[in-house]
């Protein structure tokens, strides 16, 4: 299917990710003025995640510029003008990390712990909104599976950073799972090179690792309440296994992709999709 990227709408489009992203940054920037406020923030620990969320809306902007030609409807092969819902609550998930890891970071030394399940809790929750709400109304797009997957990286590497700090999990639980993560991320990227495109979609395993070691870690926030600290320490640590079996077993599932995409010939250099 070819696709064809009027002049018009890549200008309208590179102008709307523009100024979706800064809106993103300002809001996380608002809502962590609120947090420092309420809690009594350290001014060197809010500059500092102004400046790590600057970086971070700075990076994802111009990754999303210099990949617009991906941002069609995988249906019909219709270019975008405007990013699309489904693509905003990914971008909306991604903006919120340096939040996220900030409170994490945070949590032990202010009160701020119920606040960082709920929003820990709505950054997962939110990884399987944006899918839904891309199928059910027929919005799919190319760059939406490229930024599912960031999206994951993402959540999962600076969670599992923080959580470690945290002493929350186990560092061989955090040492597997960075393997895999960045496995996966570097075989994608590899793949990319080879054939100009990657295909992007989560297999079942895929989405199963994801799911489980999104559970255990928000179950693992929770040994932050002193008083269920020691029943959820051993919960967790019974579940560190559990989700060990579905990380390998999906890894060598990635694996295998990743050998199949390498026996088929290179792709020239995209300029079109089709």
């Amino acid at each position: 299917m070819s696709v064809s990227h009027d002049e018009s709408d890549q200008r309208s489009l590179a102008t709307h990710i523009r100024y979706f992203m800064g809106a993103l940054f300002l809001f996380q920037v608002a809502v962590m003025s609120l947090i420092a406020l309420v809690y009594a923030i350290e001014p060197q620990a809010f500059l500092g995640f102004v400046v790590a969320s600057l970086v971070a809306h700075l990076a994802v902007t111009t990754f999303l510029l210099v990949m617009r030609h991906d941002f069609y409807l995988k249906q019909t092969g219709a270019p975008l003008s405007r990013v699309n819902l489904a693509n905003r609550i990914t971008l909306f998930r991604i903006s919120s990390m340096p939040t996220l890891v900030t409170l994490l970071v945070l949590a032990g030394e202010h009160p701020v712990t119920p606040l960082l399940v709920v929003l820990t809790v709505a950054a997962f929750f939110s990884d399987f909104v944006d899918g839904k709400v891309s199928r059910s109304t027929g919005q799919v797009t190319r760059i939406g599976q490229y930024l599912d997957s960031m999206s994951d990286y993402a959540v999962l590497i600076a969670v599992s950073v923080a959580l470690i700090e945290l002493d929350l999990i186990s560092p061989w639980l955090f040492a597997l799972v960075m393997v895999r993560l960045i496995a996966q991320g570097l075989a994608m990227w590899l793949l990319l090179m080879y054939h100009g495109s990657v295909d992007a979609r989560a297999t079942f395993l895929g989405k199963a690792s994801v799911f489980a070691t999104m559970t255990l870690y928000v179950l693992s926030l929770f040994q932050l309440f002193p008083a269920a600290a020691g029943v959820v320490r051993r919960i967790v640590s019974i579940g560190e296994y559990t989700l060990a079996g579905i990380v390998v077993v999906s890894l060598g599932e990635k694996l295998k992709l990743v050998f199949d995409g390498f026996q088929k010939p290179p792709t020239p250099p995209r300029g079109m999709h089709s």
